[in-house]
């Protein structure tokens, strides 16, 4: 995932949010600033957040800045 992509779950209402799950053969990688994977209740929500399930042989998170 790169550059702020972002793969999401979400409930706004009754239910809950369903899970992220992530099945890579090699290497899961998050770079760039803001890229994530997650599940959220929103505000007013009456469900659950759901889980964040990875499977991978790597897992890299690489943020890169300018100074």
């Amino acid at each position: 995932m790169k550059n702020g992509s972002q793969l999401s779950a979400s409930t706004l209402g009754q239910g809950d949010a369903g899970n992220v799950t992530i099945n890579a053969s090699d290497t899961v990688r998050f770079d760039g600033t803001a890229s994530t994977a997650f599940s959220i209740a929103e505000t007013g929500a009456v469900g659950k957040a759901g889980g964040i399930n990875i499977t991978t042989k790597s897992l890299l998170s690489l943020i890169m800045q300018d100074y």
